[in-house]
């Protein structure tokens, strides 16, 4: 694991960890094909990363600092997301995930 780029083994020693990060979210990077659990679960509905940032830029937010630039996905992305994942995984809700989807533009 030590090798793949972006992950910190500290039993192997690598001093220094490069950061790994989506540069654009509407590169249909997306995963449609989720694992589907075979019993009752609490959040069963698929979810649909919307955007990965924060506008805010609050002083206090450590996620707003780490998941710098704001990325966020079009509409028709997240549309075309929805209808295959729903297709793929059979659940018939969805969850859109963001820090702040209120100031999704």
């Amino acid at each position: 694991m030590n090798e793949i780029q972006g992950v910190w083994v500290p039993q192997l020693g690598r001093k220094r960890v490069e950061r790994r990060w989506v540069k654009e979210l509407n590169e249909k990077n997306h995963p449609v094909k989720q694992i589907v659990p075979n019993i009752e679960v609490i959040h069963d509905r698929f979810t649909i990363e919307v955007s990965r940032g924060c506008t805010r830029g609050c002083r206090f937010c450590q996620a707003g600092y780490i998941y710098r630039p704001v990325r966020e996905r079009s509409i028709q992305e997240i549309i075309d997301i929805a209808s295959e994942g729903l297709q793929f995984t059979g659940w018939d809700e969805l969850s859109l995930l963001s820090f702040s989807l209120s100031d999704h533009t």
